[in-house]
């Protein structure tokens, strides 16, 4: 099986947006690398073994979970898509209850 494309759902990137300008408060520089990072860890997840490897959410069938810091990549994998969905960038402190996919 070839790679996954990668597609970054509107909630996931209103979820960086926010990270992003959080972060810049305070210092600008350490925001943009920051928002970099997680872009590219959700990026990797078109390799197949990355893809397949994240955890699951408990009360959330078929999404699963990359951590990158004190972030969750949460993302769906679609095989007959051939696609992964991120779905959002949600900081592990945030009360899951509240957690909207946006499916």
């Amino acid at each position: 099986m070839g790679a996954y494309q990668v597609v970054i759902t509107p909630y996931a990137s209103g979820d960086l947006e926010r990270i992003v300008r959080y972060i810049a408060r305070n210092n600008p520089d350490v925001a943009q690398q920051f928002g970099e990072k997680l872009v590219d860890r959700a990026l990797s997840l078109s390799e197949t073994v990355v893809c397949q490897s994240g955890g699951r959410l408990p009360k959330r069938p078929g999404v699963r979970k990359l951590i990158e810091g004190n972030y969750l990549i949460l993302y769906r994998v679609l095989p007959e898509q051939n696609k992964v969905r991120v779905l959002r960038f949600w900081h592990g402190a945030q009360d899951r209850a509240k957690l909207s996919l946006g499916e």
